[in-house]
């Protein structure tokens, strides 16, 4: 691929990523499903009054009508429904797909324009609004990546996972239209390989007669999609091997173009393989392997401990878990109640947009490495929020004052995590420290506030698998448990930013997790921490 377009398909996935809002937050999923029920109703409401005034009704249309109301009426609880990634793709497809053939049907330019659509369409524009975006393609393809990124980093077997099954999570099995669709999109998106690895594995369960079939399998459809992916990677030699096991009607056009490029090889040359692709970032392999679980050699492990850890309070205990020693990594548990909790979801949720990356020269952008929705809540509009900073301070020592200019903390960044959701490893310090003046394009009350001394992040939510914190360069690891919060320095003493805490989001495997950040800056903190007696001391659980 050349540069220029390259660059071309980097502009285009951003910008795409910003319009395609429904598959980066599971919450929006959640609510896009109790939408689709208020659209269900509406469209049984309109059958039965078309039905009744005599206007006809497609039977496509009928058929719809009772077979969303037969899958939605199997559904118990739409929040454990949707947590489930499976699900939450056959969702953003049908509504984006589905639905809107449905309703092309229904308002096309010849259909009479009786009382009972025009009551649908209403409906229509108030789940629209509701919802806030209608679902499109690039919302299917970011819901494909998901599943294709727990698939690869979760190591999940694929014809489970046909079947509709994650750990021990099952739903129903993918169509092989839906199947296809993952497979294409990941194509669409450059990851041939997990295209081609999903189409062949396609084909190969329904060889051995383990496909669900709700209609009839199109092989020749399948086989040319498969044949134009590995022309792609350059192997079209294999091209034409997939094309020839089909009937020659169904080979289509390229198959001759294929064959060509082929028999253009000189004889002798070695066959290509399919490669995995290999890991672009050099922490990518250890941030995924802590994501499938801990690293830590045993001994390490043995000197973590869990005990009651006093405060500024004398009477007030709070209990405490060791991640890593040093640098101190530690969580604390039972921190936030269930209705603080609540109130922080309640609040974000009315201004989650898409998660931007921000790099140390403080531009943001949209990145593929973090799929999430976020709210930022300004602490002074919620005393709710200030008591929480005064808990914080007191279980680390820390100025947690926030004001109007140079305060001690950011706002609360309240986070839900989409399908496969996860935030590559990245280091929350900024590199601007309090003396050199800020230099950053921020809200004016952390201007000249210098650096994320530390971070104190809140669990909002329980998860049932995936989801993890963890740190590559130290192979430590921090499960979701809601209620919890996990605390770390991002600088070393002396100020100056420490590398080693690099740490990252794990795709969220099943459920929506929520978080709450809470960013400590170096204003405020200079008779709160010691400088340290060398350069380069580190925090340790001295300092806690």
């Amino acid at each position: 691929m050349g540069v220029n377009y390259y660059m071309i398909f980097v502009l285009w996935t951003c910008t795409s990523l910003v319009r395609g809002q429904i598959f980066s937050s599971v919450n929006h999923v959640e609510t896009l499903y109790d939408e689709e029920g208020r659209l269900t109703r509406a469209l049984r409401r309109y059958t039965e009054t078309s039905i009744k005034n005599g206007t006809e009704v497609g039977g496509q249309v009928l058929q719809f009508v009772e077979n969303i109301s037969k899958q939605r009426s199997a559904v118990a609880d739409a929040g454990l429904w949707v947590g489930h990634p499976i699900n939450a793709f056959r969702l953003i497809r049908r509504v984006a797909v589905d639905w809107e053939q449905l309703f092309g049907e229904i308002f096309c330019d010849e259909c009479p324009d009786t009382l009972a659509a025009k009551g649908l369409q209403i409906s229509k524009k108030i789940v629209v609004k509701t919802v806030k975006i209608w679902p499109s393609k690039i919302d299917i393809l970011g819901a494909a990546r998901g599943l294709l990124r727990l698939w690869r980093i979760y190591n999940l077997d694929l014809p489970q996972l046909f079947n509709g099954t994650i750990l021990e999570e099952s739903t129903d099995p993918l169509s092989w239209r839906e199947m296809l669709t993952i497979a294409k999109g990941a194509i669409d998106v450059g990851m041939l390989y997990e295209g081609i690895t999903w189409m062949t594995s396609l084909l190969d369960v329904y060889n051995k007669g383990q496909l669900a079939l709700e209609v009839r399998f199109e092989e020749g459809i399948l086989r040319r999609n498969l044949a134009s992916a590995y022309y792609q990677v350059g192997m079209p030699r294999k091209a034409v091997e997939v094309l020839e096991k089909s009937d020659p009607s169904n080979r289509g056009s390229n198959y001759g173009f294929y064959k060509a490029r082929a028999d253009a090889i000189p004889i002798g040359t070695p066959r290509a393989e399919l490669e995995a692709p290999k890991p672009t970032d050099k922490y990518q392999a250890a941030y995924e392997a802590l994501c499938r679980g801990p690293l830590q050699p045993a001994k390490m492990q043995a000197r973590l401990k869990c005990f009651l850890k006093e405060t500024s309070v004398k009477f007030y205990m709070i209990k405490a878990e060791v991640a890593n020693l040093k640098p101190i990594i530690i969580i604390y548990h039972n921190i936030i109640s269930s209705n603080e909790i609540e109130l922080l979801r309640k609040e974000a949720n009315n201004s989650l947009t898409f998660s931007m990356i921000y790099a140390e020269s403080g531009q943001s952008f949209v990145a593929h490495t973090r799929v999430s929705q976020t709210a930022w809540l300004k602490d002074t509009d919620y005393p709710t929020l200030l008591r929480l900073n005064k808990r914080i301070s007191t279980v680390t020592g820390l100025d947690t004052t926030f004001r109007e200019y140079r305060s001690s903390v950011e706002r609360y960044q309240v986070v839900n995590y989409g399908i496969g959701g996860e935030y590559g490893p990245h280091n929350d310090h900024l590199g601007k420290p309090l003396w050199e003046g800020n230099g950053l394009p921020e809200v004016e009350e952390i201007n000249d506030s210098g650096d994320r001394i530390a971070t104190w992040m809140f669990y909002l939510s329980p998860v049932s698998a995936g989801g993890a914190t963890v740190f590559p360069l130290l192979k430590a690891r921090v499960p979701v448990t809601e209620g919890s919060a996990v605390f770390w320095y991002n600088t070393l003493p002396n100020g100056s930013p420490n590398r080693r805490m690099m740490h990252a989001g794990c795709p969220v495997l099943l459920g929506s997790k929520w978080v709450a950040n809470k960013w400590i800056r170096q204003h405020g903190q200079i008779f709160r921490t010691l400088c340290g007696r060398t350069k380069k001391t580190n925090f340790g659980l001295e300092n806690i």
